[in-house]
């Protein structure tokens, strides 16, 4: 049988996302396109809707469009998590300056999605500030957190504390680990209704929803662009490709720099009372260092486990990608090896060649791209400083994300033929890793 075993599908099982149960995304009533706008902004995500809320407030007149419905891709289908971006500490980095910059513009990223959800009043509603736990997926691993530690006690404000065997074991209900590190700030969302909330606020701000309308051609011309889409033309000042995961032809400079990788995520039924607490007791968000990366987390109301991960790098319907991750989840969760599931489903991340997110602007076009599996927080903040530069005209870089070189991959034109390669190799890399672990 394809896709997920009969045996494991609960009743009334679904292949989309848990969180669409409080806040479905639903396209806005159908709309002419207006003729003009200042800005346009391609992609209804967080990255579009904290660009134009902004430009809105100030008087910008701003029109975003999307080829589904409004947050129906990464910014309604992700992990649920909220954090910094701790994977940006390379400390093999040559110019330890850059280093520093990244991680405070990733601070930043994660300071500004919390003050915007408390700002608008959404936090109450999808924002729950309980921390997230990194755990070391190999003893070599852990070593590597340590170094990170004490280079972030040292060089940032990020709170990390470092966590043996027996620590994590206060976290986690699993001995698959060994070790890790808690990082107090951030912690879950409902990230269906962070979006709810985002197009509420830009909608009564004044910015025009379209969707679903997709760009099929941008055009340079004189003060500005002539866009086609789907519904028509129009012209614009300037345009903004929030895009991310799902960057299309459109905007072929972009798409090659662009490589989408799916994530997949489950859903189980709501589990034995008292068997939740034992697996997560503080309700943190998790994540781990394997190369075939698992995420997960408690649902909202701490009855269910929503575990995700990377269980294929091909493209795979939600049902074939949930086996692997039902096998994931059991081996480090044995005593869910017979919760049955509710809800499989996926969306695409996105990655650059330097695994580092892009904010940059040319001649007119601007971007904020990559968000190398922490977008809640970083496309947040991505668009809102994209909208600083429309508004302010800075002459300066606005983070340590703002410009710079976005390598491009030799060979790849946005058909990520390489990632199955990349996925073995991985999971060889893996498998050395444990084994080395057993022998030690």
């Amino acid at each position: 049988m394809s896709g997920l075993a009969r045996r494991l599908k609960a009743e009334g099982y679904s292949e989309e996302p848990y969180w669409w149960l409080e806040a479905r995304p639903s396209a806005p009533p159908p709309q002419p396109l207006p003729a003009r706008a200042d800005v346009l902004v391609i992609g209804a995500g967080y990255a579009g809707l904290n660009c134009a809320l902004p430009l809105a407030r100030r008087g910008v007149s701003v029109l975003v469009v999307d080829a589904e419905m409004p947050g129906f891709g990464g910014s309604s289908r992700n992990g649920g998590q909220l954090g910094s971006g701790w994977f940006m500490i390379d400390l093999a980095a040559e110019d330890q300056g850059a280093m520093k910059a990244r991680v405070e513009s990733a601070n930043e990223s994660l300071a500004h999605a919390i003050g915007l959800m408390e700002q608008e009043g959404l936090a109450a509603d999808c924002y729950q500030p309980v921390g997230k736990v990194s755990a070391a997926f190999a003893p070599a691993h852990l070593e590597k957190m340590r170094r990170k530690a004490e280079w972030a006690a040292a060089n940032s404000d990020l709170p990390v504390t470092l966590l043996d065997r027996a620590g994590l074991a206060e976290e986690l209900g699993s001995d698959f680990y060994f070790g890790g590190v808690c990082i107090a700030l951030g912690g879950l969302v409902q990230p269906a209704r962070y979006l709810a909330g985002l197009l509420a606020r830009a909608e009564a701000a004044g910015v025009e929803i379209r969707a679903p309308v997709r760009v099929t051609e941008l055009e340079r011309v004189v003060g500005g662009y002539r866009v086609t889409t789907t519904a028509g033309s129009l012209d614009c000042t300037e345009v903004v490709v929030a895009t991310n995961g799902y960057t299309g032809p459109a905007t072929p400079e972009l798409q090659r720099k662009v490589v989408p990788l799916a994530s997949y995520i489950i859903a189980t039924e709501p589990l034995p009372e008292g068997l939740p607490e034992r697996l997560i007791p503080k309700r943190r968000g998790v994540s781990d260092t394997a190369r075939v990366l698992a995420y997960y987390r408690l649902s909202p109301d701490g009855r269910r486990m929503l575990f995700g991960g990377r269980s294929s790098f091909r493209s795979l319907a939600a049902g074939e990608g949930a086996r692997g991750l039902q096998r994931m989840m059991v081996r480090r969760f044995p005593a869910l090896a017979e919760a049955r599931i509710t809800h499989a489903w996926m969306g695409n991340v996105a990655f650059a060649r330097d695994r580092l997110p892009h904010m940059g602007s040319a001649e007119g076009l601007h971007w904020a791209l990559c968000c190398n599996g922490s977008g809640v927080a970083m496309m947040s903040y991505l668009g809102s400083k994209i909208a600083r530069r429309l508004l302010d005209r800075p002459n300066a870089p606005l983070c340590a994300f703002d410009g710079g070189a976005f390598p491009g991959i030799p060979l790849y034109r946005g058909d990520p033929w390489f990632l199955p390669a990349v996925g073995t190799t991985y999971r060889f890399r893996d498998f050395l890793d444990r084994l080395w672990a057993r022998a030690a």
